[in-house]
């Protein structure tokens, strides 16, 4: 029996994604599919399902009091945010699902629960994330500025954007995340 050609580690492995820091994340939707909305004039009008990951998103803090959320926006097809994951004793425990140290990956996993299960019920969809997600461990104060400032233009770079099957190049950013070699380089226009 012939196997299947291996993935792409997405995620550094010898790295403890509960350490404190900051992390930038992206998921995709099912197929890329552009169900969370449209852009109308660089602005990013919000479909039930956008409202629904935007306010999943804002959830997470109050179900985790162990993390700041930095920056987040939510594209046609796609979410960008910034986590920062606070040092023990920095945050009080407060609920039950509270723990001294959160894993990335949990809280990752949280949102795109949370958001499942919400659009099942509110608009019948099963299917609304791809399986996997891209993470960047932010690695200073530039790193987080720069991060910060794409996910704020990201809307009026949306013609740049690799997630996007009607750009018309490519933005400068992502040779930047490739920089570190925790992105894949790009062969088929895009990244999983």
């Amino acid at each position: 029996m012939q196997g299947f050609p291996r993935r792409k580690q997405l995620h550094l492995s010898y790295f403890d994604y509960s350490s404190p820091g900051a992390y930038y994340i992206t998921v995709c939707t099912f197929n890329r599919q552009c169900t969370f909305g449209r852009l109308v004039d660089s602005e990013i009008e919000l479909s039930p399902l956008g409202r629904i990951v935007l306010d999943c998103w804002q959830q997470l803090a109050t179900r985790f009091t162990n993390i700041e959320l930095l920056e987040h926006v939510v594209m046609p097809n796609h979410f960008h945010g910034v986590i920062w994951i606070k040092p023990p004793g920095a945050q009080s425990v407060s609920s039950e699902t509270d723990a001294p140290f959160v894993a990335l990956s949990r809280l990752v996993h949280s949102l795109k629960a949370g958001v499942t299960r919400l659009a099942r019920v509110a608009i019948g969809v099963d299917k609304v994330w791809q399986d996997d997600y891209y993470d960047h461990v932010v690695r200073g104060e530039e790193d987080l500025y720069r991060i910060r400032q794409y996910i704020r233009d990201n809307p009026r770079q949306w013609h740049l954007d690799r997630e996007n099957e009607q750009r018309t190049g490519l933005n400068p950013f992502y040779a930047y995340l490739e920089s570190f070699g925790d992105i894949p380089k790009e062969s088929s226009g895009r990244h999983s």
